[in-house]
């Protein structure tokens, strides 16, 4: 049907359709004009050609002038010219219309049609160019790429400026193997031309690209050899990127003392500049070393100076790093929603502009809130997605993380096999790399599920280590967090060690600390003292640490507060400390709703009361035993009041998940002890 429409049309006005289906979809009149007459075709013919084609319906009249009526219809009459004649006519199109000064991208487009690959070359670089400033890194990439293949290999310099500027549009886009690629070129292009610039440059890139991927050290030699560059040039500028790339070697390697400095550095280098931007994030970078330390008040307050100055700027990139910056400090701040509703924004900002390292990062950390959260599906779907981008990219750290990550949701979860394997990979990747954050935190994390699978002697001596490490970087929350649980283990060889511990770590807890980090601390420290003997203090610690519980869930939705192992130190309000009036002093007790029969509807509950802790409990010798002890005291005791707990009830009074309740009860009915949990009325 488009052959017969075509054919239809008479011979002038076939070969104005196809000149004006070389020019593009939206056809310059001026243009088309001017290649009409190189062919022999007036000016005066050329309207009455147009209302031929228009009364064909082939193009159609709008505000800016003719175009084609579809896509389908241009290419249609395209791909019936001769390749020559397409050639020359894209040439002659380009040779008349460079002097109307178009924008660089179309005139590639013609470029690349005709062959001419001089013209390849200079308008590849000046759209690649045109492109990074407008934040189209795929535009810029694909740009980039063309100006080099069409460049001669002796074009040293061009090729210099082409391969720089691919490599920043791959650096947004998180195409690591291909920016790796490009930067190995883009050093070998810096040697042969033997100017400090380049070779400065070339040495900014590079260490970035190694600190992307873990290797600390590496990079902070790379960033050394360009600093000594740059200072021999006195180039304020480049010498701010090495000090900010050296600043962020050292904060990942733990000196966060040479990272302040740097950063300091480097700051009053862009202040001298005058350059903002380059000022704005320099805050950002100090931010994150004040978030480092403990200081989340003070990293909040850099983040949203960085974040006001790129957003002013119209920078969408680095706002959106500033905006990480800043979530990341509510987070710490114990502000989860808030923390999630910026990373939400973050993701679907960074998914419209391309940011692959945004991606991967926002992905992870919106995973450890649904954690938090207790939203565990939504954070093994995150988690998961942030670790293949971050194994598709090659990022050593980001695979690390991301395994530490669902390692601790497995963890949750009950499945301790999983956990352990996805941390001992994980430690690999952080020894292998240096990075001691990173290596602590995988550390403790498999502390934590070694602890909980009753491994108590083999989570002491991983948590030792995370302790050993987090005193040394100064991470004070983290490093409290991680003795509340070497506490715990210790509690089975060496309760007086214990206890030593978790005072140390109560004399450095601040009322203004997360309050999920003072549940934690205070809920081990209920656990220690109540194994020592010391009652009346353990009962003073589960009343703060219910407390802690209550600020963490205040904020947060109800379908949150219902969640019965939501992260808890302590089981939910449904079983919290009522106070001491009335109860036996050598006794701990906690109240319940339970249903009392299938299925259950909202009054069908009745409160229960139960003895959570006894100091004969304490007498066992080991926790799995001492954990059924209790178990089968506490359904007694349900049964007693005419009351059936489900398995997610005693998970949370335990601070347990549900599949260990399950293990438990499996092992109170093959030791003959028969007991029944809501879950199992018909069995």
């Amino acid at each position: 049907m488009l052959a017969r429409r075509i054919s239809a049309l008479s011979a002038p006005a076939r070969r104005v359709v196809q000149i004006a289906s070389v020019i593009g979809r939206d056809i310059d009149y001026a243009l088309w004009e001017a290649v009409a007459a190189a062919e022999g075709i007036s000016a005066a013919q050329l309207p009455l050609l147009a209302g031929e084609l228009e009364r064909a319906g082939i193009v159609v009249l709008g505000d800016a002038g003719y175009r084609f009526a579809h896509d389908i219809l241009r290419s249609a009459v395209y791909n019936r010219i001769a390749g020559r004649r397409r050639r020359y006519w894209h040439q002659l199109v380009l040779t008349i219309w460079q002097r109307q000064q178009p924008a660089a991208a179309a005139l590639l487009h013609h470029a690349a049609r005709a062959g001419d690959r001089a013209a390849i070359a200079a308008f590849g670089l000046a759209a690649g160019a045109h492109a990074l400033t407008a934040h189209s890194y795929r535009t810029a990439r694909d740009a980039y790429t063309q100006a080099l293949a069409a460049l001669a290999s002796d074009a040293v310099a061009a090729r210099y400026t082409a391969t720089l500027g691919l490599v920043q549009a791959l650096e947004v886009l998180g195409e690591r193997e291909a920016q790796a690629a490009a930067i190995t070129q883009l050093v070998q292009l810096a040697q042969q031309l033997g100017d400090d610039r380049r070779t400065a440059e070339a040495a900014i890139h590079h260490a970035t690209l190694r600190w992307s991927t873990g290797a600390f050290a590496a990079a902070a030699v790379i960033a050394q050899a360009g600093l000594q560059a740059a200072e021999r040039i006195a180039d304020l500028r480049l010498q701010g990127q090495l000090h900010e790339i050296a600043g962020r070697c050292a904060r990942d390697l733990g000196d966060y003392d040479a990272a302040e400095q740097a950063f300091r550095t480097a700051r009053s280098q862009y202040a001298a500049l005058r350059d903002q931007r380059g000022v704005a994030w320099i805050d950002g970078m100090l931010g994150l070393v004040a978030q480092r330390r403990g200081d989340f008040q003070q990293a909040a307050e850099y983040q949203r100076r960085a974040l006001a100055a790129y957003r002013s700027a119209g920078d969408p990139y680095h706002e959106l790093r500033a905006a990480t910056g800043l979530a990341l400090a509510q987070w710490m701040l114990g502000n989860y929603l808030a923390a999630q509703a910026e990373f939400q924004h973050i993701l679907a900002h960074a998914r419209q502009v391309g940011d692959g390292r945004i991606l991967e990062s926002t992905l992870a950390n919106l995973g450890a809130l649904a954690d938090i959260l207790g939203d565990y599906q939504a954070a093994i779907e995150l988690k998961g997605e942030s670790l293949a981008r971050s194994r598709a990219a090659g990022n050593q750290m980001g695979i690390a993380v991301n395994l530490c990550n669902l390692g601790i949701t497995a963890t949750k979860l009950g499945d301790y096999r999983q956990a352990l394997r996805a941390f001992g990979e994980a430690l690999s990747l952080d020894r292998a790399t240096g990075r001691r954050q990173g290596e602590a935190y995988a550390l403790h994390a498999r502390g934590q599920a070694l602890l909980a699978a009753d491994q108590a002697a083999a989570a002491c001596a991983d948590l030792e280590l995370a302790r050993t490490i987090r005193a040394e970087l100064g991470e004070r929350d983290l490093l409290l967090s991680t003795e509340a649980d070497l506490a715990l283990a210790l509690l089975e060889r060496d309760r007086r060690a214990a206890q030593t511990l978790i005072s140390h770590a109560l004399a450095r807890l601040q009322p203004a600390d997360r309050a999920d980090l003072r549940e934690q601390v205070h809920a081990a420290a209920y656990r220690v003292l109540h194994a020592c003997g010391d009652l009346v203090g353990a009962e003073n610690h589960l009343d703060r640490a219910y407390e802690a519980m209550v600020s963490f869930l205040a904020p947060l939705p109800p379908q949150v507060h219902a969640l019965p192992v939501a992260g808890r130190s302590i089981a939910p309000a449904r079983a919290n400390s009522p106070g001491r009036a009335g109860r036996d002093p050598d006794c701990a007790s906690g109240a319940g709703r339970c249903a009392v029969g299938p299925p259950a509807r909202a009054d069908d509950f009745v409160e229960v009361r139960w003895i959570v802790a006894t100091p004969a409990d304490a007498a066992l010798p080991s926790p799995a035993e001492r954990r059924r002890h209790v178990l089968k005291r506490l359904l007694d005791e349900a049964a007693a009041q005419g009351a059936a707990p489900t398995d997610a009830d005693l998970a949370a009074v335990l601070n347990v998940s549900r599949r260990t309740i399950i293990r438990d009860m499996a092992a109170l009915g093959a030791s003959g002890i028969s007991r029944r949990t809501r879950r199992r009325m018909s069995q």
